[in-house]
């Protein structure tokens, strides 16, 4: 697969210009021969990349003057030799502009820029292979985002089940936080902790429901231990202030006090 730093090359620097006709650049390091169309001294046509070892379409797009334009889609081949777009850009004016879909080896992206800027919906994928060797994709988080930054509500798994959940308003943490039970083995979403921001710094109560405890069983085991306590942290605005509340399951109360005084520690 081709390395997406081949896309943000600049191929004025990497290859000779003629007035008119094709240009083919050797990437050895990539294994690819691209071949460049000019027109007036400048990249202006259909670009295709071709593996070398086999000579198949590696990627395609179209450039006008030097500058991307549309969708660049990047290929890969079956056991058949079927050709499959495993990503693909889109670009105005050689900016990254429309839907994507992006593979970082394992890891699929899919989303939409503005203006080279993440905007809309977006999430991660993570692949791995099946008894029968077919490629499974297990959701990792999923959310939107606003002139680059995360916004409105994000969720997060571990290996498919539900991990985390909050707001996001300019890229920071705001209103509630969930964090859930992933050692749950029910279908249910367990809330394990409960968090409030207010752009990206703690306040309010947070409250751990309950926690896990890991202690060694062995050479080269770990048993993972539930204990079911309950807290309250006391936040106002990034700061440790109020009431601290700790119970064990039975609503017993070993350890109250009170933050008198601010201690800061709660920005996210």
């Amino acid at each position: 697969r081709v390395d997406r730093r081949q896309r943000q090359m600049c191929i004025r620097d990497r290859i000779d210009t003629i007035p008119k006709g094709n240009v083919t650049y050797v990437d050895s390091t990539l294994g690819l021969r691209i071949v460049y169309p000019f027109k007036n001294s400048k990249v202006t046509g259909k670009v295709k990349a071709y593996y070398i070892a086999n000579k198949s379409l590696a990627y395609e797009g179209m450039s006008n003057e030097n500058a991307k334009q549309g969708t660049w889609n990047y290929y890969e081949y079956d056991s058949l030799n079927n050709s499959l777009v495993y990503q693909y850009f889109n670009y105005r004016n050689d900016t990254l502009n429309g839907e994507f879909v992006e593979l970082r080896d394992s890891l699929r992206i899919l989303g939409s820029y503005k203006n080279a800027l993440l905007e809309g919906i977006y999430k991660r994928e993570i692949s791995s292979l099946s008894d029968s060797g077919t490629v499974i994709w297990t959701p990792l988080d999923s959310g939107g985002y606003s002139n680059g930054k995360e916004y409105g509500q994000w969720t997060f798994l571990m290996n498919g089940k539900l991990q985390t959940t909050g707001y996001f308003q300019e890229g920071k943490k705001h209103k509630h936080w969930f964090v859930y039970d992933t050692y749950d083995k029910s279908k249910k979403d367990v809330i394990m902790q409960e968090i409030q921001y207010f752009e990206g710094v703690k306040t309010g109560n947070e409250k751990i429901y309950f926690h896990y405890r890991y202690e060694p069983c062995g050479e080269g085991c770990i048993d993972t231990i539930k204990v079911k306590e309950f807290e309250q942290i006391p936040w106002q605005n990034g700061s440790l202030l109020g009431t601290y509340i700790k119970k064990d399951n039975k609503g017993f109360v070993p350890v109250s006090y009170t933050h008198l005084r601010a201690h800061e520690t709660g920005r996210n």
